[in-house]
């Protein structure tokens, strides 16, 4: 009796240990991120919003140089403009171009006025640190966001996926 008791732990604690949990969402309808970020945007959403040649949606569909050209086109109307060097840094993510991603955020912040503003630039460059597997770094970073603002969900996504790892 005890050496099946052990037999069917072991076989229960490899089963659990082989899962492999692909953190896709299938229905569009399921997703509660998928208005907080591109990467969640399905292909339908993302040619919806390309029409009006928003470069961010552009970068997001895989043609970085058109996206930067239009990012260039845009500089002079806004310089000061958190969201714009926060666009242009969400596009060096995309293409994992982390240093030069940081930079712009770096901008980005300094030109954020609001709580909220700087919750989403803490939130991206926690994304950088993560990608780079410092965890720990992004840790801080998406609990400094969540500070800010607690209402947003991608940065309790993101610390959720650190903690999983």
């Amino acid at each position: 009796m005890r050496f099946i008791l052990i037999t069917f732990s072991i076989f229960i604690f490899f089963s659990c240990a082989s899962y492999h949990n692909p953190r896709e969402i299938k229905e569009a309808s399921y997703d509660g991120l998928k208005y907080e970020s591109l990467n969640r945007y399905d292909e339908k959403r993302l040619n919806q919003i390309s029409a009006n040649n928003d470069p961010l949606t552009i970068c997001h569909k895989g043609d970085f140089e058109k996206a930067n050209e239009l990012f260039k086109k845009d500089l002079d109307k806004k310089i000061n403009e958190y969201k714009y060097w926060n666009e242009i840094s969400s596009c060096y993510i995309k293409h994992k171009k982390y240093t030069q991603a940081r930079k712009f955020l770096n901008i980005s912040l300094g030109r954020a006025q609001k709580n909220q503003d700087k919750s989403i630039i803490l939130n991206n460059i926690g994304v950088i640190h993560m990608e780079n597997d410092n965890f720990h770094e992004a840790k801080e970073y998406f609990k400094k966001s969540i500070q800010l603002n607690s209402s947003h969900l991608t940065p309790k996504y993101n610390l959720s996926q650190i903690y999983l790892k």
